[in-house]
């Protein structure tokens, strides 16, 4: 799958993702947008798998729109079973 800056988001989907969850949006545009994230979906729903460049491993749902275009629906940092799951996907340890 292949999208296109910028991610379309909603202001408030921004501001609960940073409340609830201490993810700011750069760190969502990071993984999506500076390492080929690992991406799994269904119907326009996907889950994003990904490190930011500080190392946070991020899991990110979003819808895919037309145009290559993505709209975050929930991001937070994964849990250890969702670590696992990425770095063994990406063929690490």
């Amino acid at each position: 799958m292949r999208l296109e800056p910028p991610l379309i988001w909603e202001h408030a989907i921004a501001e609960k993702i940073l409340a609830k969850h201490q993810v700011e949006p750069g760190e969502v545009e990071e993984i999506f947008f500076d390492d080929l994230p690992h991406f799994k979906g269904f119907q326009n729903v996907y889950h994003a798998y990904g490190q930011t460049v500080t190392g946070r491993y991020l899991f990110v749902v979003f819808r895919h729109l037309d145009g290559g275009k993505a709209r975050p629906i929930t991001a937070y940092e994964m849990t250890d079973k969702q670590q696992h799951y990425y770095r063994r996907v990406k063929g690490g340890s």
